[in-house]
């Protein structure tokens, strides 16, 4: 059920996207059209736009009473993983499991737009003309235009606020138990903003893994790998005075790739340490 979940997450962000992109990248009109005439296309557009949303809101409702049916009968209790903490739900309340499901996906739709986040963060101005950075300043909007700094502070300060204010929700819903102070769910909401960095690895992995890949491999001329080779040299250019250049092999890709994932797997093992000793008294 759980890779069942994680698909139907993926089809909804695939649709999230379609309804953002839709209407975003149609060519403007010709010279000489009459506004009437543009009138018209605007508003035979207008269902087409709204549908992928419309699917969407389906298939979140849908899967909710899917899931209320066969939870019980599969023994499965939904449960939701945020890094420092897991949060369950259970299956024999159709209000737990419409939560859940709309919960899962906008947890899926939040770790891709970091993920796009950091992306838009490695990319430089040579890559404006670049098809896939185009598509990620769409979907960005104003905040691909952001400086550095605050692309790289805005998980952080984002998550913290979004778990601040979500908190006591979920504790009316008693699916968390009430912070035993402010103090304590302040200290709780900015634990889980540093847990969110943990998303990036998805990205970072898979993209240093393709680097390498393509740096040995031949793979063609394709607009793709030039947005992969884009992100991995921004990547791994804090590396670049270390000799990990050993003639024609480059240890910096791999190396990073250990990096990152002994950092997360010691993110994913400590940080529900971490919330357990929570609140940390002032000294």
């Amino acid at each position: 059920m759980d890779f069942v979940n994680l698909i139907l997450n993926l089809a909804g962000v695939l649709l999230w996207f379609h309804w953002r992109t839709v209407g975003r990248m149609r060519t403007a009109p010709a010279p000489g059209v009459s506004l009437l005439a543009t009138l018209k296309r605007a508003e035979a557009a207008a269902p087409a736009r709204g549908s992928p949303l419309f699917g969407l809101a389906a298939l979140l409702l849908i899967r909710a009473f899917v899931y209320w049916h066969l939870g019980l009968a599969m023994n499965w209790t939904p449960t939701i993983e945020l890094g420092a903490i897991a949060l369950p739900f259970r299956s024999d309340f159709f209000d737990r499991v419409l939560i859940f499901s709309l919960a899962s996906f906008f947890l899926a739709l939040g770790i891709v737009y970091l993920c796009l986040l950091l992306a838009s963060t490695l990319a430089n101005r040579d890559a404006e003309k670049d098809p896939f950075f185009k598509w990620i300043q769409m979907q960005l909007g104003w905040i691909d235009r952001w400086p550095l700094t605050a692309k790289l502070l805005l998980p952080l300060i984002s998550v913290t606020a979004l778990w601040y204010f979500l908190n006591p929700v979920l504790v009316m819903a008693d699916i968390l138990p009430r912070p035993l102070s402010s103090t304590h769910l302040w200290q709780q909401a900015l634990l889980m903003g540093i847990a969110s960095y943990l998303a990036w690895r998805i990205l970072i992995i898979p993209l240093l893994l393709l680097y390498v890949i393509n740096n040995y491999v031949y793979l063609g001329n394709h607009p793709f790998w030039n947005s992969v080779n884009i992100l991995a040299t921004n990547l791994l250019r804090p590396l670049a005075w270390l000799p990990l250049r050993l003639g024609k092999l480059d240890l910096a890709a791999p190396l990073l790739i250990v990096l990152i994932f002994v950092a997360a797997e010691a993110g994913k093992a400590n940080l529900p340490w971490v919330y357990q000793q929570l609140p940390i008294p002032r000294p």
